[in-house]
């Protein structure tokens, strides 16, 4: 059985690739933070492979562990480490580099194709993702393509993000339903910027927390449950306070947060937050996650951001929509009680003449003989009508009015 040592900063990673390699057949004969105890690791226990972390504690590099080996006995270096692109790393230093993320099934072949190398001098594929071979010593004109390589892979990722945000924009534009929107939101950021885990989280008052609206990667039950309190004791919390972007690349290390439950059930390692302002305040806080370290760039701060922005639009389109809505079913409940209203007015016309057979004839547009027989219903005092002055055996006369 073939030992490996690791050097690994992070112990949490450090497990994760103990436990892969022992289950891939390697005996782990021991684990370093430092370039010292990697040294005095190899040194004692002779191990056949390394699987070595770029940074390391202290300020170290494991390069300074393979330069302070003596690799005539045949140990195979394997550097395990984010950005490896970056690393500038040559056969002097080791066999192969595997960039982060990565799988325990790509580690365990990764050490096979390390293995093959030391033993035969050749790699055969296939390779894992994020996996090379480390070439002879860079010379300044392979150094210069190097450059150029990155700088291309780097146009390529940001025309990309630039690209699916711009798609974004327009789908967000053309859909009403807010909660297909966020869905979308975070399956796009999850994608352009390489992590398993997204979420959107809504700031809620009465509570004064943050809880998951939308998210992807996560258990369903973290979905409309899972919550972290709004201030700067929790990364989202923080980000939404400040209203600046908050980044953790390894928040076992990082004792200013305290991070809710969901994060240690899914293991998460590294986490960034950025605010989703709408003016006022805010609606809440979108967050990407990670199990292993990541690193974030300009680029990727101003690519969520951007994203956050898109977003913040969303929900204030969505609340003008509600807004107008909930005018409109006002409007419509007026109508309806004023045509109710007439309704009941107009019945009631309709039943006072039903009773009162009609209009009255006004006093002055009567007859003589009208007028006379209505003053008959006077009562009468002495036999004098009261009101009127006629006696009632005496006629009217033709000018019925003298007598009023």
């Amino acid at each position: 059985m073939l030992k490996v040592m690791i050097a690994e900063d992070d112990l949490m990673i450090a497990d994760m690739l103990e436990d892969a390699l022992v289950e891939g057949g390697y005996e782990v004969c021991g684990i370093a933070r430092t370039v010292e105890k990697g040294v005095e690791i190899c040194k004692h226990c002779k191990p056949n492979l390394a699987v070595l972390d770029f940074r390391l504690a202290e300020g170290g590099l494991g390069t300074e562990i393979a330069a302070q080996l003596s690799r005539r006995d045949g140990l195979g270096i394997l550097y395990a480490m984010g950005n490896a692109d970056h690393a500038n790393l040559t056969k002097a230093d080791g066999e192969a580099c595997l960039g982060k993320p990565y799988s325990p099934e790509d580690v365990v072949r990764a050490l096979e194709i390390v293995e093959q190398i030391v033993s035969t001098g050749a790699a055969s594929r296939p390779f894992p993702k994020g996996f090379y071979v480390l070439d002879g010593i860079l010379d300044s004109d392979k150094a210069a393509d190097f450059d150029i390589a990155e700088a291309k892979r780097q146009i390529r990722r940001l025309r990309g993000q630039q690209a699916e945000l711009a798609s974004f924009g327009i789908f967000a534009l053309h859909e009403s339903d807010l909660h297909n929107v966020l869905t979308e939101a975070v399956r796009v950021c999850a994608e352009c910027l390489n992590v398993p885990f997204c979420k959107i989280s809504r700031y809620r008052q009465e509570e004064n927390d943050l809880v998951v609206e939308a998210g992807v990667g996560w258990n369903q039950s973290v979905i409309g449950c899972g919550s972290a309190k709004a201030d700067e004791t929790t990364p989202q919390g923080r980000a939404f306070i400040t209203g600046v972007p908050v980044i953790c690349g390894d928040l076992a290390q990082d004792s200013s947060f305290l991070v809710p439950s969901f994060y240690a059930e899914h293991g998460i390692i590294s986490t960034f937050n950025v605010i989703i302002s709408t003016g006022g305040t805010p609606y809440g806080v979108l967050g990407i996650d990670s199990p292993v370290q990541h690193d974030y760039d300009e680029h990727d701060i101003a690519f969520l951001k951007g994203f956050a922005n898109v977003v913040a639009e969303a929900v204030g389109t969505s609340k003008r929509i509600a807004d107008m809505q909930t005018a409109v079913d006002r409007m419509r409940d007026m109508v309806v009680d004023r045509d109710l209203l007439l309704a009941a007015k107009n019945a009631l016309s309709g039943r006072e003449k039903r009773l009162g057979g009609g209009a009255t004839t006004p006093r002055s547009q009567q007859s003589p003989a009208r007028l006379w027989d209505a003053r008959q219903t006077t009562p009468d005092y002495n036999g004098f009508s009261w009101k009127s002055g006629y006696r009632r055996d005496c006629p009217p006369s033709n000018n019925v009015d003298q007598g009023l």
